[in-house]
């Protein structure tokens, strides 16, 4: 009669042989991921421009957020795009032309500084696959992981009845982050839906190319900005990107009172839902968030201090 103790060794014997060809099996995946990117640059490269809907939907355990712009582009760098945020609840067109970026509302524009030779340096709306199309590059989608992501193929996925192949990336430990990305049979990449674990609660940000169209003819023309008398204009000294060194200079002259920490990057912004600037969150000893408001109000934000003991 076979026995317990008997099977014990042979089941352990299989463990051992199956365990290197897991771990080749997760180095595969990764040189399989790094191809599948790699075919997504040089098709989104060879674009020399396009049309596209792009949409973002942040979704947490208490909202649901859509913008929606629609975009023309025109390598290397000149762009327009019409963004809806909130449902249309507020629109706003912003292009350049190559070299100033403008903001036009309904009778105001503003001059943000100049665009950067691929655009890199452009927020997108947080949108990373307008990043990917606008700059040809899957690093910068990634890189301000806090590590390199373990890089896993995932099976073909339909999504609005066409198939996608699939990639995922993770960032495991005490902050797990998961991006999905869906590449199309031509080569770009039409989906990228990341989820946070905040507090065990998920927080999912999905981006969505639609409509996309390679053949429409631009030059840089269409890109150009003429403001008329009706509108009222002002130019900005710097755009946000250029104001975080100068920040980060201020808080190693002046150090406050309290410990401090200058995020440098949009992605460090992600798990906390912002969406407006500026966005006040108060994290306690513990790690959670006691305090959230937008806009200025020192009262409210002193008032949350307050509660923690802290004036």
């Amino acid at each position: 009669m076979t026995t317990k103790k008997q099977l014990l060794p042979a089941a352990c014997r299989v463990a051992l042989l199956l365990a290197p060809v897991l771990r080749l099996s997760a180095q595969d995946d990764t040189a399989a991921v790094d191809r599948l990117l790699a075919q997504v640059e040089r098709a989104t490269r060879a674009l020399s421009g396009f049309r596209c809907e792009a949409s973002r939907t942040n979704t947490s355990a208490t909202r649901t957020a859509t913008d929606v712009a629609q975009v023309a582009f025109l390598r290397p760098n000149f762009f327009r795009s019409v963004m809806k945020e909130g449902g249309g609840q507020r629109t706003y067109t912003t292009l350049s032309d190559g070299q100033p970026i403008y903001t036009v509302r309904e009778k105001t524009y503003e001059r943000t500084g100049t665009v950067s030779a691929d655009t890199g340096g452009y927020h997108w709306y947080h949108n990373d696959l307008l990043v990917l199309l606008a700059t040809g590059s899957t690093a910068k989608v990634f890189e301000e992981l806090p590590m390199t992501p373990r890089k896993r193929l995932l099976p073909d996925e339909t999504w609005e009845g066409e198939s996608y192949r699939g990639a995922e990336f993770a960032v495991e430990g005490g902050y797990p982050i998961t991006y999905k990305l869906y590449v199309g049979k031509d080569g770009l990449a039409r989906r990228l839906v990341q989820t946070d674990a905040n507090n065990g609660k998920p927080l999912v940000f999905d981006s969505q190319i639609r409509a996309l169209d390679r053949t429409v003819a631009q030059s840089a023309a269409d890109f150009s900005f003429q403001p008329g008398a009706d509108l009222d204009g002002r130019e900005a000294h710097v755009s946000h990107r250029a104001r975080r060194p100068a920040l980060r200079a201020r808080s190693r002259d002046r150090p406050a009172k309290y410990g401090t920490t200058v995020l440098a990057d949009y992605a460090s912004l992600k798990p906390y839902d912002v969406h407006s600037c500026p966005t006040n969150i108060l994290i306690d000893a513990n790690g959670r968030i006691v305090h959230r408001s937008s806009g200025w109000n020192e009262a409210a934000l002193r008032a949350a201090l307050a509660q923690l003991g802290i004036k």
